[in-house]
């Protein structure tokens, strides 16, 4: 199993026009989440595998 998340400072992506009017910290190409979203969402990831370890090394260990 595998994720893949595309991710940057600020949520969105924005057209290269010229460099006077780039956001700092947003995507040129595709849009991405932002890192006020995608900080809880890898906490949360965290917390499942954390968890799904702890689940299979309960059932992996001998009674």
């Amino acid at each position: 199993m595998g994720v893949m998340l595309e991710s940057n400072l600020v949520a969105g992506a924005q057209k290269l026009t010229s460099r006077e009017t780039l956001v700092y910290g947003q995507s040129i190409t595709d849009p991405c989440m932002g890192w006020d979203e995608t900080l809880p969402l890898l906490r949360e990831l965290a917390t499942a595998v954390r968890a799904s370890r702890r689940r299979a090394a309960a059932q992996s260990s001998p009674e």
